[in-house]
């Protein structure tokens, strides 16, 4: 089923209650459009060709049937799942709140370009879910501060918003401590008004109000760059990575990529959005770090491991949620 055809199928009255939107009043159609603009939202403008059985070329049914499955062990579901994304283009910031939502119009749900978070929000929205319907929901949650669509709500930072508050909601667990024992350090920021001074000034964080931008101090384990190859076989498939990178004045951020942590062929790979290779790739963890290492202009100091927690409805009890 193409695009056109899922676009279709979404607009059917299954959305708005998953966004949270009436869809009696206007509502869905506002946030929504019409059909044939969320067909172009989810194609991304132009006809759809991709390899059959990746992500973007299942349509509804495809999508149904990927999700409803449950199984026991949440590493084999989120490593099945990201595996539909391999290939799908590199196109950084792809999603947003959607047309006539400035100041980010792009569509709330993409699936033929994405970047290094947008890939993985999805594959976890996907993860846990049964139906396209939960997928969405979850995607709201992952993305949003209280799961309302709103660009000052969205969790734009790493390390003060996006991990702490899933972590908060239960989504995530971070086992960086569990991984690396002794091995481990923590690393911290403080979010203050001459932060954000200066990065108002540089037209930065502008369209975020004043009572929702980050602030006091955030603290994150992480394990030393150097050490990671001879922990990686103790990473459970499934795990999300987290890059951070040394601190810089004026800088907001310090979590600068994220990936999954798979088995291919008997290595630990990183699944990954990477935009030097302009799509979705799976690339040795061994060959990512010695990458890394190499970064002068901005140090990578390590790496922060989350673990993605399922509930019992796709994972049922037996394995881990």
């Amino acid at each position: 089923m193409p695009a056109a055809c899922l676009g279709l199928w979404l607009t059917l009255g299954l959305l708005a209650p998953c966004l949270g939107l009436p869809a009696g009043d206007g509502g869905l159609a506002a946030r929504l459009g019409d059909r044939a603009r969320l067909a172009t939202w989810l194609r991304g403008g132009a006809a759809l060709q991709a390899p059959a059985g990746r992500i973007d070329a299942l349509g509804a049914g495809g999508l149904q049937a990927l999700l409803r499955p449950r199984g026991p062990d949440p590493g084999a579901r989120l490593a099945a799942l990201s595996a539909r994304f391999l290939e799908v283009p590199y196109l950084l910031s792809p999603l947003g709140e959607g047309p006539g939502h400035p100041p980010d119009e792009d569509p709330l749900l993409r699936l033929d370009a994405v970047d290094c978070t947008t890939f993985v929000e999805q594959v976890m929205a996907f993860a846990r879910a049964r139906d396209l319907a939960g997928a969405l929901r979850e995607l709201r949650r992952i993305r949003y501060l209280d799961g309302r669509m709103e660009f000052g709500l969205r969790k734009h930072d790493m390390l003060a918003q996006w991990l702490p508050d899933n972590q908060r909601l239960g989504v995530l667990e971070d086992i960086t401590q569990e991984v690396g024992g002794a091995d481990v350090r923590w690393i911290s920021k403080r979010y203050d008004e001459r932060l954000w001074a200066v990065r108002r000034r540089a037209g930065l964080w502008a369209s975020v109000p004043e009572e929702r931008l980050p602030r006091g101090e955030h603290r994150l384990p992480v394990v030393p760059l150097g050490r990671v190859p001879a922990l990686a076989g103790r990473i459970p498939e499934g795990t999300l990575l987290n890059v951070l990178r040394e601190e810089v004045p004026g800088r907001v951020t310090r979590v600068t990529h994220q990936g999954l942590v798979v088995r291919v062929d008997g290595k630990v790979c990183l699944r990954h959005a990477r935009r030097g290779a302009a799509r979705v790739v799976d690339e040795e963890l061994g060959s990512f770090v010695a990458r890394n290492q190499a970064y002068r202009r901005w140090v990578v100091e390590g790496f922060n491991l989350q673990r993605i927690r399922l509930p019992a409805a796709v994972c049922p009890p037996g394995g881990r949620t």
